[in-house]
């Protein structure tokens, strides 16, 4: 496997074959770990469509915006499961009062669940569905590709990745003032920050191959920032929905569970921070582009 077309073939067909294999199980509704399997097929799906753009002669209902509309739906489940395991576990130890204070808060919470399932069923059953999935299938058996098909993936291999290396390192977010960190123009740019972290992520990880040291440290180094900003987003999500759903402030009806999403809260930002003191460095940059350029795939 050498070419661009090649390699553009394994990744749609791989994250494909991952999606069509969980759909059953996200429309059975008794295991969340088959919607957030689905899900990243989804993302990952886009991210090779979007990578790979440049040699896709795709059918016309086989779109990037279409392919995240899907993933987007699957997101808005995944996203509540997810909210729910986390409450549970923080739940453990916590004083009788509060969890009896949280009952409305858990009944809200399994009410969106339903709503957001419903919403998975239909677009699961929608045409905007369906078609991508016929049309990819029907790609898949008799793919077309534009003129660069046979071109060696090596010899184009930086101009892939470096593009999207540069996209993240260029997000406002490394650049805002440490006095807007509570704004909600920072948590939104984080959040932008968090969702190029995982496209960059995706398509480093399909091409992790070979003996380059200095690319699998970047790739840790953007699953470990990965991390960081999907804990803080989790923080403020958590933390805003337990405001709108209790019936007074969270801070006097459940002090020790605020407390303890407060002291989260500040060791994933301490996290973050660190994290800022590295990427920002000259230094860090240049070698993590160096290691995109320097990628060779056998």
């Amino acid at each position: 496997m050498n070419t661009l077309s090649q390699w553009a073939y394994h990744a749609i067909s791989k994250h494909f074959n991952k999606i069509v294999k969980h759909e059953a199980g996200v429309l059975e509704n008794q295991d969340i770990e088959e919607i957030h399997q689905m899900r990243v097929g989804m993302r990952r799906l886009r991210s090779a469509l979007d990578g790979f753009a440049l040699v896709l002669d795709l059918p016309e209902r086989v779109t990037i915006d279409r392919v995240g509309k899907i993933a987007r739906v699957l997101g808005g489940l995944r996203d509540l499961d997810v909210m729910n395991q986390m409450f549970e576990s923080l739940f453990l130890g916590l004083p009788a009062k509060e969890i009896e204070e949280l009952d409305y808060f858990f009944k809200t919470l399994k009410q969106d669940r339903r709503r957001s399932f419903t919403k998975v069923k239909k677009i699961l059953s929608a045409n905007i569905y369906i078609n991508l999935k016929q049309e990819l299938k029907s790609w898949l058996d008799n793919p077309k590709y534009s003129q660069m098909s046979n071109v060696d993936i090596n010899a184009v291999l930086p101009e892939i990745l470096l593009p999207q290396v540069s996209n993240f390192l260029l997000n406002p977010t490394w650049y805002f003032s440490p006095g807007s960190l509570e704004s909600n123009e920072y948590k939104q740019s984080l959040h932008d920050l968090r969702k190029e972290a995982k496209k960059l992520r995706y398509n480093l990880e399909l091409f992790n191959q070979g003996s380059n040291d200095n690319y699998q440290y970047y790739l840790g180094e953007i699953a470990n920032l990965q991390t960081i900003l999907g804990n803080i987003q989790d923080d403020i999500v958590l933390r805003e929905f337990l405001e709108e759903t209790c019936k007074s402030e969270p801070q006097s009806t459940v002090p020790v569970l605020y407390d303890i999403l407060q002291k989260n809260y500040l060791q994933h930002r301490q996290a973050w921070q660190e994290c800022l003191s590295r990427f920002l460095t000259l230094e860090f940059r240049k070698s993590f582009y160096l290691s995109v350029l320097n990628q060779v795939l056998d």
